[in-house]
């Protein structure tokens, strides 16, 4: 799974980002004003997302865990992650899926690994070339005046340098790729390989049990407790 990640840029810095990625207008409609370094579930984040009529592409805040169907009398559940491999299929999904895709922009992202029976060890995953991740993500509308829109990430089987710590890992988009994840039908029976960024050029590092308080938003957080380990892929693209 994918439960903590890094938003070192403000609403506008994600803004100007994509806006240069994409070569076009991006909209903001943002109001995250400080980076966070260590975004958790509940809390909320900057994302990009198509317009309500799809013409264009907008940066809006969104809570992390989106809504689902709670049984009478059961503690309500708001799911942060959803597989790859079945959200075009899961009723809490399905519809998010067809209509309502979205992308983080982070820095990096936290997974906690394990040593024979000690405490979970956290570790910090980036790109090597220090430019941002692009997190696929499905998200919510407001469907009250109070409620916020959600968001919850997508993850896949880890492979490469994530695999080495943990056996999922967030879906991680090419640039363009992104962009067609937003405004484009995806038809991942067809190759989900094809968008996805995967873990090529990632390096990590172990980090500093802080990140375990969700409270704590300090940008020690990505200082290395360990020497990088770096392992490059030929991804030819």
């Amino acid at each position: 799974m994918c439960g903590r990640f890094v938003q070192g840029l403000t609403s506008d810095e994600v803004t100007e980002f994509l806006s240069s990625v994409w070569s076009i207008p991006v909209l903001n409609y943002g109001t995250v004003e400080t980076p966070n370094f260590n975004v958790s579930p509940s809390q909320t984040c900057s994302a990009a997302v198509a317009s309500s009529d799809n013409s264009e592409v907008e940066v809006r805040p969104l809570l992390w865990g989106v809504p689902s169907f709670t049984p009478p009398n059961r503690q309500p559940v708001r799911p942060i992650n959803a597989r790859l491999e079945t959200v075009s299929e899961k009723p809490t999904f399905r519809r998010l899926f067809d209509k309502h895709r979205c992308v983080l922009v982070a820095d990096g992202y936290y997974e906690w690994g394990t040593s024979g029976q000690g405490p979970k060890t956290p570790y910090y995953f980036s790109r090597v070339d220090g430019l941002p991740l692009l997190l696929a993500g499905v998200w919510s509308p407001s469907k009250t005046e109070v409620d916020m829109p959600s968001f919850a990430l997508l993850t896949t089987a880890s492979s490469g340098v994530p695999a080495r710590i943990h056996d999922r890992m967030p879906v991680m988009l090419l640039e363009d790729s992104a962009f067609e994840w937003i405004k484009r039908p995806i038809n991942l029976a067809a190759s989900p390989a094809s968008f996805s960024y995967n873990s090529d050029n990632l390096g990590m590092f172990r980090v500093s049990k802080k990140v375990n308080n969700p409270r704590y938003e300090g940008p020690d957080l990505i200082e290395p407790e360990s020497e990088p380990e770096v392992v490059l892929f030929d991804s030819g693209s």
